[in-house]
């Protein structure tokens, strides 16, 4: 979803993610691969049983990637990067497919619920959401970038 740059130039992002909703239970389920400057670095996986995420290939390559997130923001972790990208990776997932075929839209600010209506590919969004809706805060998540949807639907945890 979002590479991460290094202060040494590298780039850092999470790929080929294989996401498994019905085992995940504490923690998401899933394995990708964390690749440095777009070639496969090392293996990650979470069971979805509440454990902490996994690496395989050699120990010296987490500690390596864990200085340089470290030098980023001390704050930080790998693996906290790396469930980040996951709850990016779903998100987008969910609403990509659902904005495909609905309106997705919140009717005010805070918003509690995603409202959807089916979309006429002949009349587009006009017309679908009342403007009075619009005007005390909601907002049509199909009219939104990408990743601002994203963002706006784990702040509020819509999704």
């Amino acid at each position: 979803m979002e590479k991460l740059t290094f202060k040494n130039g590298d780039t850092l992002e999470l790929k080929n993610i294989k996401y498994c909703e019905f085992a995940s239970r504490e923690t998401h389920c899933f394995e990708g691969n964390l690749c440095v400057n777009g070639r496969s670095y090392l293996g990650v996986f979470n069971s979805g049983q509440g454990g902490a995420d996994e690496y395989y290939y050699l120990a010296e390559r987490v500690e390596t990637l864990e200085k340089h997130i470290a030098d980023l923001n001390p704050n930080d972790t790998l693996e906290f990067w790396t469930h980040r990208q996951v709850s990016d990776y779903i998100t987008a997932k969910k609403l990509k497919r659902l904005m495909r075929t609905h309106v997705v839209y919140t009717l005010c600010k805070p918003p509690k619920v995603l409202h959807k209506k089916p979309l006429d590919k002949n009349k587009g969004l006009d017309g679908l959401v009342h403007q009075r809706y619009l005007e005390c805060g909601g907002k049509v998540l199909n009219e939104m970038p990408l990743r601002e949807a994203i963002n706006y639907c784990q702040e509020w945890r819509l999704i």
